[in-house]
């Protein structure tokens, strides 16, 4: 098969090597560092993913990255036409192993090592046509907050506007070229809400909610707009709403890949554990950005606070209602230090949040629990009267 893509395209094939042509133009790689375009890492990863999709004849989502090492900048204007080698692929049971090198004119530029994972019947991708049915039929948006993210905002979108056009942006008072980025979108149907003046992660999903529910939308899909997160996995959340309508989906990283932060690591055991104690309820990522949100069940958005800590109190909240929650397992990729845009303030954030956990202890005992529970009393006893 004569694999095409938009970021790439196979000139030869073997077993073990595939010579592709990375297009220069692709939004993607023009989003990092105009002028002068670069292959970024998130890339690189997707390629493989997409070449041994198409040798293998299945599915594969990212598990983890075992090795990532870039040796040189891989730039489709300098380097267009590169070999990617494979070492080995080794399958078994559920999971396909990989390792090799990106090679250009006999020089090494990538060494990978990588484990994937086949997906099953339920979570395998959905055809484009279906998909967009899907959506449309389910009345599902896609909102993506951005601050400062002007490197990485334009391939975002161009990845999600593949899959669909309904997409509100969120521009929290970005300084950077933000909005300059956005205007190649103007042809699209790409709905922005802009204000001037940096206010929070939390306020930006807030606004994107509301604009979402104006519009007439029932579900909003999150997800960040620094490149971690994959666009292509929208499909996964979109399955998982078909099984589980009502729900609010949280996407699962794998937390052990190579070039997670150790602070990010003890920020979500940090979150989890505060969470199981608030709800009484366990779910291994409570951190991600990468959700499906039912609108009409995010009730009191005007007490959500602004930064951070939000996405923790939307989860807390959605358990007191008793709206069900499902985590759902996705990719992600976790940029070496130097490549990393962070707003994440240690001290402050930390502080902000801890002072958030024993505000949300207290109204658990007076409120959460005791909803929680006579919620489960009415339920037993409408399903006995019932039956």
């Amino acid at each position: 098969m004569n694999l095409q893509n938009e970021m790439f395209a196979v000139v030869n094939q073997t077993a073990d090597q595939a010579d592709i042509r990375l297009n220069a133009d692709h939004v993607i790689y023009q989003a990092h560092f105009p002028g002068n375009p670069i292959t970024p890492g998130v890339c690189i990863v997707q390629i493989i993913c997409e070449l041994l999709q198409n040798r293998l004849g299945r599915h594969l989502q990212l598990s983890r990255i075992a090795n990532l090492k870039f040796i040189s900048v891989i730039s489709p204007v300098t380097t267009p036409e590169v070999s990617v080698r494979f070492a080995s692929v080794l399958t078994s049971g559920q999971e396909c192993k990989t390792k090799g090198t990106i090679e250009a004119n006999g020089a090494i530029l990538t060494k990978f090592s990588l484990i994937f994972t086949h997906l099953s019947p339920l979570t395998s991708y959905l055809s484009m046509t279906t998909l967009k049915e899907q959506i449309i039929r389910q009345n599902v948006c896609v909102v993506v907050p951005t601050y400062n993210n002007g490197t990485t905002i334009a391939g975002v979108l161009q990845r999600v506007l593949q899959l669909t056009d309904r997409v509100i942006v969120v521009v929290d008072g970005c300084t950077d070229d933000t909005r300059t980025q956005l205007t190649q979108f103007s042809s699209t149907n790409l709905q922005v809400v802009d204000y001037e003046q940096n206010r929070g992660k939390g306020h930006a999903l807030v606004a994107g909610f509301r604009r979402a529910l104006e519009l007439g939308y029932d579900y909003a899909i999150t997800l960040d707009s620094d490149g971690q997160h994959f666009p292509e996995d929208i499909p996964l959340f979109v399955a998982a709403l078909e099984q589980h309508p009502g729900a609010l989906i949280v996407g699962s990283r794998n937390l052990d890949q190579k070039n997670m932060s150790g602070g990010s690591l003890f920020a979500n055991k940090f979150s989890n554990f505060w969470f199981t104690v608030q709800t009484g309820l366990s779910l291994p990522d409570t951190q991600t950005g990468f959700r499906l949100y039912p609108l009409h069940r995010l009730s009191g958005l005007h007490w959500i606070t602004s930064r951070y800590e939000a996405e923790l109190e939307l989860l807390v909240f959605s358990a007191w209602k008793s709206v069900e929650l499902v985590s759902l397992p996705i990719r992600v990729y976790y940029p070496p230090r130097e490549e990393r845009v962070s707003h994440f303030r240690p001290l402050a954030d930390f502080g902000r949040i801890s002072v958030l956990n024993t505000v949300l202890c207290f109204l658990a005992v007076v409120y959460g629990w005791p909803r929680m529970l006579l919620h489960k009393l009415f339920k037993g006893r409408n399903g006995q009267t019932t039956a």
